[in-house]
């Protein structure tokens, strides 16, 4: 009886014991939470990196766009005024190379008779080169100023013109360089219209010629 008491007495406090602790609780479900998160977290970076890099990029394209624009017109400018300049230089006609070879006396104001070409402008020799020596001394940067007066064949007289005076010399280009008395024939580039005669006595060496084969004093 006794035993069975004590037994009784343990039983209660063993389930005195169990009421007094709490119930434990159940374990969250952190797996959806995590998920969830994770989802926005990959969905709000994709929208940054979609919407943003597209803004930037369409900027600059349109950047692009606008400076090809501006260059291609610049460009197309600058060869209008190469081809313009190239055009001023073809009529001035001081290369010789359009000229028919002839070689005629022309009355200048200030010089008296000198020697042209058909069209009127003035012919020049150089003091630099040798008389009769068949070359020219005027080559390289001297040509941009000086062309030689080039004809194809041989030159021809006009009236008050020594037809036994005219020649011509072979130039290292192959052309053909009319000469008088045995002196090359140049033009002067500043020389831009017919009658023109500024290259009369430019660096003590450049001289129109008379018609009788020497030098305008």
């Amino acid at each position: 009886m006794k035993r069975s008491f004590v037994f009784v007495t343990l039983l209660m406090a063993l389930m005195l014991v169990l009421a007094a602790c709490p119930a434990s609780a159940p374990a969250p479900d952190t797996g959806a939470a995590a998920d969830a998160t994770a989802t926005e977290a990959l969905e709000e970076p994709t929208e940054a990196a979609t919407e943003t890099p597209m803004a930037e990029e369409t900027s600059e394209i349109t950047g692009t766009t606008e400076m090809t624009d501006t260059e291609g017109m610049t460009d197309g400018e600058e060869m209008t005024d190469t081809m313009d300049m190239t055009d001023t230089m073809d009529m001035t006609g001081t290369t010789g190379m359009a000229s028919d070879g002839m070689v005629m006396v022309t009355e200048d104001d200030e010089l008296g008779e000198i020697l042209t070409d058909g069209a009127g402008f003035t012919l020049y020799l150089f003091t630099q080169d040798t008389q009769d020596a068949g070359t020219s001394t005027c080559t390289g940067g001297c040509l941009e100023n000086w062309p030689p007066f080039i004809v194809d064949g041989e030159p021809s007289a006009s009236e008050g013109v020594d037809a036994s005076l005219l020649g011509t010399i072979t130039l290292d280009d192959g052309t053909t360089q009319a000469t008088y008395n045995g002196w090359p024939l140049y033009y002067y580039v500043d020389d831009v219209a017919a009658g023109d005669t500024t290259g009369q006595g430019v660096g003590d060496v450049w001289y129109a010629l008379t018609p009788a084969g020497e030098q305008v004093p």
